[in-house]
């Protein structure tokens, strides 16, 4: 049929040869169906040769189909023996295989790239942190205040209910709050340090009044260019709280908790620099802040009723008011050479201390100061662990000593004590005492010399790390004199930095211990002082009922940011 009329079609138009110019009318779309377009067909057996070559390559074309066909019965039969051993990987997952390894590796390459880049970087850094010192003019418009009573605290705490303590597992917390919304989420600072104090104003422009406060210290990010602004306190005025054991109050009347933000400067009235503050303590009218970043390590010194300046006027306009930080948010930069801080709170004096003080606290009971060293171990998992490997890690180390020990030239040499437990973030010791016949808890007062009394120690330690995990307080009977000496309870003595400050190590030192777990970030520790411990054993001895009542303060650096009290004997080891 196609050899008729594609003669018919040829005797119609009396032309055999096709043209170009045929080629390209629109009437020729019949010829181009055929296949005709542009060949030169002049006889009929012409005609029959084009279509015997269109009928071998329908035959070659046949052949390519059924080879497709052979693939897809190979496939069939592929798939089908998959089915029936599913562990054996197809071609084509073995490629998707090794295509995901291959990018595995190459993330894994490129994060190790990334972090190492900014370790180099933050380390250094450092020698370009520059302080931030002011012209001397700007020191006449800094004027010494009299009395705390007299600083303005200009922001409001927001309240943690009794339900919201609960709903957070803070573990019998009873009293707690958040800072206002902008220093509860910037990225500038962070918050490590917590102590409390309570002091008597005399009079004078205000009436007599006992105060009690809650210092933390919090450091200038880095990565967000505030190293060079150092460290701020923010000094919290819990007086008016209605109890003075913070039996949890009215949420009113904690809506009027207040604070101020203070900045932190050196002899000069220079800021800190890359200064971390991961601890604060209060003794007799100073506060003590740990420099873990600089060596020789060293602990910085602040007399907080005499040191305290407020800044009047800024070195630029000096006949202007300054106008100080917001009311809400951070301290923001402005023109003025202290960044916009109305207060700013003077360095006395700097020691040195044998190990590097991560953290810093003061234990009250037996007038001492306690230091450890943060060390990471988590691995892989970037979290706090309690495995055993990472408890016998060398720098796991405490450190007590007394003030009247700087001075001693043997201080420097002297032993720290461990191990105890990995990214160790706080320490706070203290003793309580116990009926030796009976081991309870000795809260009466009616006591006297017949009585047999036994002191108990204890250490509270805070271990976490990272904004995700859950963090742990570790709980356990200790006595720091187990760390004096070379008695049985201590074993080797070793020089971890190879910088002549040895550790004696103990495998056994902390033994059994409680563990609490609380939400990522758990940082610094404080445990209030007692006026009620005994000097003496041996005499007649008050109950240390308020000794059990006391406050153990904590906070948090990372999701809310909480600042919590929990009373001392929910927290003692069983």
């Amino acid at each position: 049929f196609r050899a008729f009329d594609t003669y018919n079609m040829m005797q119609d138009s009396n032309e055999i040869q096709m043209t170009d110019e045929i080629n390209n009318d629109d009437s020729i779309d019949e010829h181009e169906e055929f296949g005709l377009g542009e060949l030169e067909l002049t006889t009929w057996d012409d005609i029959n040769a084009y279509l015997e070559k269109e009928d071998d390559d329908d035959e070659e074309y046949d052949d390519n189909v059924d080879d497709d066909d052979d693939d897809d019965d190979e496939m069939i039969q592929l798939n089908e023996e998959q089915q029936q051993n599913p562990t054996k990987p197809s071609n084509c997952f073995r490629v998707t295989k090794t295509c995901l390894q291959h990018l595995c590796l190459l993330l894994l390459i490129a994060i190790v790239s990334i972090g190492t880049y900014y370790y180099y970087k933050r380390r250094n850094k450092t020698s370009d942190f520059i302080p931030v010192c002011p012209p001397k003019d700007a020191l006449q418009n800094l004027i010494p205040v009299s009395s705390l009573a007299n600083i303005n605290l200009n922001r409001i705490v927001q309240p943690l209910s009794h339900r919201a303590l609960q709903s957070k597992k803070l573990h019998d917390a009873h009293f707690g709050f958040m800072w206002n919304d902008g220093d509860g989420k910037t990225n500038k600072f962070r918050p490590q340090g917590i102590t409390s104090f309570t002091w008597s104003s005399l009079g004078g422009a205000t009436e007599s009044k006992d105060f009690h406060f809650v210092l933390v210290t919090w450091y200038g990010r880095t990565d967000e260019g505030y190293d060079n602004r150092g460290v701020r306190i923010s000094l919290v005025d819990i007086t008016d709280i209605s109890s003075s054991s913070f039996s949890h109050t009215d949420e009113e009347e904690m809506k009027q908790i207040k604070y101020r933000h203070i900045l932190l400067v050196d002899e000069n009235f220079c800021t800190f620099t890359d200064l971390h503050a991961g601890g604060v303590a209060y003794r007799d009218g100073k506060i003590y802040v740990p420099d873990s970043r600089h060596h020789p390590y060293t602990i910085h010194v602040f007399d907080i009723f005499s040191s305290i300046y407020e800044v009047t006027k800024t070195s630029s306009s000096p006949n202007e008011d300054l106008q100080h930080e917001q009311q809400e948010g951070e301290e923001e930069g402005g023109e003025d050479v202290f960044f916009n801080y109305r207060y700013v709170l003077q360095k006395e004096y700097t020691f040195i201390v044998p190990i590097k003080p991560s953290f810093l606290s003061y234990d009250s009971d037996r007038d001492s100061f306690v230091i450890g060293t943060y060390k990471y171990c988590g691995g892989d998992l970037m979290k706090h662990t309690d495995s055993e490997d990472c408890r016998k890690e060398v720098l796991n180390h405490l450190f007590w000593f007394d003030l009247g020990d700087v001075n001693n030239p043997d201080f420097q040499s002297s032993s720290s004590c461990g191990p105890f437990f990995s990214e160790m973030q706080g320490a706070a010791s203290g003793r309580y005492f116990v009926d030796s016949a009976t081991g309870d808890i000795i809260t009466d007062t009616d006591y006297n010399e017949s009585d047999d009394i036994e002191e108990k120690g204890f250490l509270l330690v805070s271990s976490s790390y990272g904004p995700v995990w859950s963090s742990h307080l570790h709980s356990f009977n200790f006595d720091p004199r187990q760390c004096e000496g070379s008695g049985s309870s201590r074993n080797d003595v070793i020089d971890d930095n190879n910088d002549g400050i040895t550790n004696q190590i103990n495998d056994d030192i902390v033994g059994d211990y409680d563990v609490f777990t609380y939400p990522s970030g758990l940082e610094d520790l404080h445990i209030e002082p007692s006026l009620y411990i005994p000097n003496n054993l041996d005499g007649n001895i008050i109950g240390n009922d308020s000794v059990m009542k006391r406050n153990v303060w904590m906070l948090t650096e990372h999701g809310e940011r909480m600042i919590f009290a929990t009373h001392l004997e929910a927290l003692l080891p069983n």
